[in-house]
């Protein structure tokens, strides 16, 4: 587990474990690499880019 100091994103899209797929079958869609680091199943990690808000199973925690 690691430590960031830094505002907690308000959404996946501004969060710096997120980022864009390039490339394959999920092209153009957002993926949590928290997620995928935590071992999900690879339909939990790419996460919903519209969603206002964080998803439940968000592995980000706000306080240790």
């Amino acid at each position: 587990m690691i430590l960031i100091d830094m505002p907690m994103p308000e959404r996946c899209e501004s969060c710096p474990c997120s980022y864009w797929i390039r490339a394959g079958k999920h092209m153009d869609r957002l993926m949590c690499q928290a997620m995928e680091a935590r071992g999900n199943p690879e339909e939990f990690y790419i996460v919903d880019e519209w969603l206002n808000e964080r998803p439940e199973n968000c592995p980000i925690i706000m306080e240790v």
